[in-house]
């Protein structure tokens, strides 16, 4: 089951600037990750990541947009099978 950052960080009780501490990078990163404005962080930080919430770095997910929003639209849209988009 994959697990969304915020609720990892939060369940590990630690702040975005914790976080952000313990794996040498600006609290900015974090809160993009969190909102979807940094969408492609290097294997490094996942892992970096992953090792300070306590939680398998494979599992966790970045960005969980909000339910009717243009951007969940959009981030649908992104994720979707390369079969799928053939048939559109």
């Amino acid at each position: 089951k994959r697990i969304w950052l915020r609720a990892a960080r939060r369940r590990a009780g630690l702040t975005q600037q914790e976080l952000a501490d313990r794996i040498g990078k600006r609290q900015s990163v974090i809160s993009r990750l969190e909102t979807g404005n940094l969408t492609n962080p290097s294997l490094r930080v996942v892992v970096a990541l992953g090792r300070a919430v306590g939680v398998d770095p494979w599992r966790l997910r970045f960005y969980k947009p909000e339910e009717g929003s243009a951007a969940r639209s959009a981030w649908i849209r992104a994720f979707r099978s390369p079969r799928s988009r053939l048939r559109h």
